[in-house]
């Protein structure tokens, strides 16, 4: 009996032991699975987060693409003397109100320098008798002041911003521009810190400034004047285009609407930079947590930072989504335990040589991936390669070289991360939009580059080829691209950029040569026609219209006569340059003969589009013209103009010779009724 009491006590323990193997091996295999599914689970997530930072980036991209239009609109059309119906007429044509909901409305704020301001003044009382101004505290001396000459309301807003208001106490607006108009990027602010204002809603009941404090901060683009036609830009900003912004939530909302369910966004813009008198992190934040909780209890979490024309914005992605939803393995019962230890046992081995060989091969990877880059860092033409979704996955120094320009911004998130090397040696990051990253430089010529890439990145061609002008703040390149298509499963593209700025200037020289009038460098008649013809074509596929402005100088012979051709040749390129600089960057002028030019004017949404840069023409010849090209000598000339104007409704029946003979009738009307008017033609 004792000896079976034994036996039994011994099987009983080896089964105990068993029970507990089995139970240990189980537990091993279960947490094996458990990381596998988070690895899955965090590459997912990441992959969906990439996916959200690039709809939040083309989201505020698209709120700042409505200001640079507007910007641009300003910087062509005198905005100090445009009507306030015709400003809102272009910002609502616009739809900035429509596409952009956080938009609370758009202002013109003109910059004028301490010494012009009473002038100004006085110009804007004597242009409309109703003019009055807010009283407002004057600034210190010697400082810019800052204007509201035009305010457009989005339709949702109450906000009411008086005209003509002198903003420059308001320094949360004025200190942040001027710092920013000096290094020509965009500028933010929030006016919960102004003193001013601050001050203002706490003495009086005056609404507006609780309107300002419930906003939640202003974005703006500086205005630079045109190009002189010889390429040189003002270096100080005519003004800024702001717009104040209410609804920040709903940038995020517009971004965050394809993210999988239980996916947080916390979109903030940091304005610590231009607050550092407070000396404390100044942000203006907006969330869509959903279901996703807080952000401090997210298993995974996606962190990042970009800064569209200097502005910074901070972006938060996380999820609570992880493995617990897996469920945990059923332990083994005692009768099948010595099963699982030995099924768990092979899995383990299987797993451990797994992850040997894994090794072997990340090490092989890693020796790989070290020697094509060194091929990669060798070839001189900056060079990237990308994914299939035209992401930047290599670059090389030429690259960083390229790029390394005031008008780019850095990899944010090294930044943030305190990784200066990866900062310093990588202007663009990997896994940024080379399409992206290459629209601030070539932006007239973006979307042929894109069109050219995607076909290659898809596989519909092999390889694309195409130029491309290169522009920052100081420097104009061409550089021919050249995709070729990678054939791995992974798919994507090799990018090579070589330099062909000296090969394009040439052909440009001989260009101009055979396009241009030597004299003013405007259009010669030979290829104003061609570009007539040109907009006619166009103008019969949009049943839009054109319009022709036909000007011959009055009193033009006399100076010519008195004074000799060097100075009737330095009145006509001066003539030049004051009728470029009165149209816009789209309309095109020539010279067609001794003292004629001529303009096209296209597109023209409307026939008084025509006339009145007819008269603004008009008006910029009045001042009167230095005879000598060095203007020391004090000796001036009054030329005036005879002007004609023609436009079409009908561009079918029309063809370019009939509308310049019409525009050319219509001037000889003007100078048989003495000259310095504008005659339309009927």
């Amino acid at each position: 009996m004792g000896e079976q009491r034994r036996a039994r006590r011994r099987a009983a323990a080896l089964g105990l032991t068993l029970f507990v193997l089995a139970a240990t091996i189980t537990g091993l295999v279960s947490a094996l699975v458990r990381t596998a599914a988070h690895n899955d689970a965090k590459e997912q997530f990441e992959q969906s987060a990439r996916q959200i930072d690039k709809a939040v980036q083309n989201e505020v991209n698209r709120y700042l693409e409505k200001l640079r239009d507007i910007g641009s609109y300003v910087a062509n059309v005198d905005a100090s003397s445009a009507g306030a119906r015709d400003f809102k007429r272009y910002v609502e044509g616009t739809q900035i109100f429509d596409q952009l909901p956080a938009v609370s409305g758009v202002v013109f704020l003109q910059r004028i320098e301490p010494g012009d301001y009473e002038r100004t003044i006085e110009a804007y009382k004597a242009k409309d008798p109703s003019f009055t101004q807010v009283p407002m505290p004057a600034p210190a001396d010697g400082t810019p002041r800052y204007l509201l000459t035009q305010w457009v309301a989005s339709p949702d807003t109450k906000l009411d911003l008086p005209l003509y208001t002198d903003v420059s106490s308001i320094t949360s607006l004025t200190s942040v521009m001027e710092a920013a108009g000096t290094r020509r990027i965009g500028a933010a602010g929030s006016f919960q810190n102004d003193p001013f204002i601050k001050k203002v809603a706490e003495q009086t009941k005056f609404p507006l400034m609780d309107q300002l404090l419930a906003l939640d901060f202003f974005i703006g683009l500086p205005v630079y004047a045109p190009s002189d036609g010889q390429g040189n830009r003002s270096s100080e900003p005519l003004g800024w285009i702001a717009a104040p912004v209410g609804k920040f939530d709903s940038v995020v909302s517009a971004a965050g609407r394809d993210a999988p369910e239980g996916f947080g966004l916390n979109l903030t813009m940091d304005l610590t930079k231009v607050m550092e008198s407070e000396n404390q992190a100044v942000t203006r934040g907006a969330d869509r947590k959903g279901t996703a909780g807080n952000a401090e209890d997210a298993a995974f979490t996606y962190r990042t930072a970009f800064e569209p024309e200097g502005i910074t914005f901070r972006l938060a992605i996380w999820s609570q989504a992880d493995a617990d939803a897996i469920p945990v393995t059923v332990p083994l019962t005692l009768a099948g335990g010595l099963l699982a230890s030995g099924l768990a046992g092979v899995i383990m081995f299987m797993r451990v040589r797994a992850h040997a060989r894994e090794r072997e091969y990340a090490t092989e990877l890693a020796e790989r991936e070290e020697f094509q880059g060194e091929i990669l860092d060798s070839v001189t033409s900056p060079m990237v390669v990308l994914d299939g979704n035209g992401q930047i996955l290599r670059t090389n120094p030429a690259w960083t070289q390229l790029l390394s320009s005031p008008a780019h911004t850095p990899a944010a998130e090294a930044a943030d991360h305190g990784d200066t090397t990866a900062a310093d040696a990588a202007p663009v990051s990997a896994s940024v939009e080379y399409l992206s990253a290459m629209k601030p430089y070539v932006r007239t010529s973006h979307e042929e580059l894109a069109d050219a890439l995607w076909e290659v990145l898809r596989g519909d061609s092999e390889t694309m080829e195409t130029d491309v002008a290169f522009e920052d703040v100081q420097h104009r390149r061409w550089y021919s691209v050249r995709a070729t298509r990678l054939r791995g499963r992974r798919g994507g593209a090799v990018v090579i950029h070589a330099d062909i700025t000296e090969r394009k200037r040439s052909h440009e020289d001989l260009e101009l040569k055979a396009t241009r009038d030597n004299l003013t460098g405007l259009l010669n008649r030979m290829a104003f026609m061609t570009e007539l013809e040109a907009a006619l074509r166009q103008a019969r596929t949009n049943e839009t219209s054109v319009g022709l402005i036909y000007l011959d100088l009055d009193g033009f012979k006399p100076i010519n006569d008195t004074y000799g051709h060097a100075a009737g040749d330095n009145v006509l390129r001066e003539v030049a340059r004051r009728i470029t600089a009165a149209v816009r960057t789209s309309d095109r002028v020539a010279r067609v003969g001794g003292d004629e030019f001529v303009i096209l004017v296209h597109p023209v949404p409307e026939s008084r589009v025509v006339e009145s840069t007819a008269t603004r023409i008009l008006r910029a010849l009045e001042k009167p013209v230095h005879l000598d090209e060095s203007r020391t000598s004090g000796l001036t000339g009054n030329v005036l103009a005879s002007i004609g104007v023609a436009f079409t409704e009908a561009p079918l029946d029309t063809s370019g010779a009939d509308l310049l003979e019409r525009a050319d009738q219509a001037m000889y009307v003007s100078k048989q009724r003495g000259g310095a008017r504008v005659t339309v033609a009927s």
